[in-house]
């Protein structure tokens, strides 16, 4: 499911950026990045699985899981199944990177 969230590596390798994450050594950043990208799906999926309120959508979801969809593939399903996805991602997001703000500012 890696390739299907580039853009929220990129996204969150920016965000950590802002408050010194470029400033960890390479290997830790290689070690810590994972953690924050699982971290932001999990969020992701607290925010977009509350709209897969029919079995359709639940075993549509669980064919592209176990097919390894494609990007677009999944990207395609959560704007069929969620009106208004992109507010919905960009919101759980947000939330997350104040969090991240907040802990690396201590």
């Amino acid at each position: 499911m890696a390739q299907q969230f580039s853009f929220l590596e990129s996204f969150l390798k920016d965000l950590l950026d802002q408050h010194g994450f470029s400033k960890l050594s390479e290997e830790d950043q290689e070690s810590y990045l994972p953690q924050f990208v699982a971290e932001a799906e999990k969020r992701l999926g607290v925010a977009l699985l509350p709209y897969l309120k029919t079995e359709t959508a639940a075993a549509e979801f669980e064919a592209l899981l176990q097919k390894d969809a494609s990007a677009e593939e999944w990207s395609a399903f959560w704007q069929r199944q969620v009106p208004d996805f992109q507010q919905v991602a960009t919101d759980a997001l947000a939330d997350f990177a104040k969090e991240v703000g907040t802990a690396f500012s201590q």
